[in-house]
């Protein structure tokens, strides 16, 4: 949600440009990618099936994103050419921000962290095994270093770079460090969480989106709170996280996240108005309509609805298992009463089948 208010906007907070920071929010999720995989991993998983788990989570999704926004772009933007063609392959095979294009004008511009994604699940066989072999010590060790470089590459990075995914690499790391010290027995006390937490919360709002203390400080943020909620989880302490809606939420935010861009499109030409974006920060308005940006968020929320009940859930079952998913309104009702939460929530799956 924090990235779609970064492009959405918040209604009675118009002009505020901070607002843009909340893409930090990318970088938690990277932190988050790593101690999950990690979590659902078990010794002897082959890395064959943990491929295979990963394309039937992630891949149904961006046929349908790449689809839905290769058409909008050639009915709003432009006609189809060779390179609006090619681009829609870069995107399809996770490779565009490979090649060092700028993303703002692409299809769709929150799709660059998945090609970081696809880096992160391509090694992550070979980081675990290795990982693995660590002391602690050195897995802290390991963790300091990647902090470090994370603040040395992204604070000296503009552009492009920002996108490219092996500079993205260390923060999955750090993910990958936090679930192993969370297995060791690591549970941050909560006056740490409030202490880390909070101005990490506050740089991301309030400071510009390019500064070095706003790209890194999600990092570390995002560590210790990710270990504070997997040791309330552990303890069976539950949080708001775990409440019906959020549950919900959960099921549907991965499609939320690819989808929001092509509904706020469609809604600003259906009404003619300017919300915001395209690609980072804010676009002067012509006229600008409160109600219009809170109905897109409602909008946009029953199409990442659907399209988890309609296309990715089924589709992850029947590639995973080759049959076919829960009819939609089992698996809708399923959601909003709060079972398998784990089992659907964007890369979290069942610890016994990741």
């Amino acid at each position: 949600m924090a990235v779609v208010a970064c492009h959405y906007g918040v209604p009675g907070l118009w002009g505020k440009q901070q607002l843009g920071a909340l893409a930090g929010a990318v970088d938690v999720f990277f932190v988050l990618s790593g101690f999950v995989m990690v979590w659902t991993w078990r010794p002897g998983d082959r890395a064959g099936s943990f491929w295979r788990r990963r394309f039937a989570r992630i891949y149904p999704l961006v046929l349908l994103t790449v689809g839905v926004s290769t058409l909008l772009d050639s009915l709003y933007v432009s006609q189809m050419t060779p390179a609006t063609a090619l681009s829609s392959v870069e995107w399809l095979t996770l490779t565009a921000t490979w090649t060092l294009h700028p993303i703002a004008t692409s299809i769709d511009p929150p799709m660059w962290s998945l090609c970081c994604e696809g880096l992160f699940y391509a090694s992550f066989p070979l980081l675990v095994v290795g990982m693995v072999r660590l002391s602690p010590l050195q897995r802290r060790s390991l963790a300091v270093v990647c902090v470090a470089s994370s603040w040395l590459v992204l604070g000296t990075t503009t552009g492009t770079l920002l996108t490219f995914p092996p500079t993205r690499l260390p923060e999955f790391l750090v993910g990958m460090v936090v679930a192993f010290e969370v297995r060791d027995g690591w549970r941050p006390p909560s006056w740490l969480v409030a202490v880390i937490v909070a101005p990490t919360i506050a740089a991301s709002i309030w400071l510009p989106a390019t500064s070095d203390l706003d790209l890194v400080s999600p990092m570390v943020g995002a560590a210790v709170l990710i270990a504070w909620l997997a040791g309330r989880d552990l303890a069976e302490r539950p949080t708001p996280l775990a409440s019906r809606p959020m549950v919900a939420l959960g099921l549907w935010s991965y499609a939320l996240y690819l989808l929001h861009l092509p509904v706020l499109w469609l809604v600003t030409d259906v009404w003619n108005v300017t919300c915001l974006h395209l690609g980072y920060g804010f676009k002067t308005a012509s006229h600008y309509l409160p109600w219009v940006t809170a109905l897109t968020y409602v909008i946009a929320i029953g199409v990442a609805a659907v399209a988890h009940i309609f296309v990715e859930a089924p589709m992850e079952r029947f590639i995973r298992t080759g049959r076919q998913g829960l009819p939609a309104a089992v698996d809708v009702s399923l959601a909003w009463a709060g079972q398998g939460a784990t089992d659907e929530s964007p890369g979290l799956e069942p610890r016994g089948d990741p």
